[in-house]
């Protein structure tokens, strides 16, 4: 009977070896799983900071470019009104100054009419 008392106390005493490394490894293996849960949370929090940072950059790039565009829509519209009122400059000259070369046509003919009459 020792030997049969010996072989189920050895067989217990295996399977509470067994049971303590399985419950050993399920601890280191919960470990590792928190471990990769904390690392993958820092991970994630971190590129959700740097998401936030690039984010305001590009606000605050898109606010200067839009700035811009009304910057230059403002001086295309300066520009276009600027030439417009150059063609009408060029067109009041021009008629002044065929006005100017007419009277000086008639004071020619004047002066040439009172010194042929003289």
């Amino acid at each position: 009977m020792t030997t049969r008392t010996e072989q189920i106390a050895e067989t217990a005493a295996t399977k509470e070896g067994m049971n303590i490394r399985l419950w050993v490894l399920a601890g280191v293996v919960a470990g590792l799983l928190l471990f990769v849960q904390a690392l993958m949370t820092f991970v994630m929090t971190s590129a959700a900071a740097k998401m936030d940072s690039y984010s305001k950059g590009l606000s605050e790039v898109l606010t200067a470019v839009q700035v811009m565009n009304a910057r230059n829509e403002a001086l295309t519209q300066r520009v276009a009104e600027l030439e417009k009122a150059k063609a009408e400059a060029n067109t009041v000259h021009s008629n002044i100054d065929i006005r100017l070369r007419s009277v000086e046509q008639r004071a020619a003919i004047h002066d040439q009419y009172m010194t042929s009459n003289k």
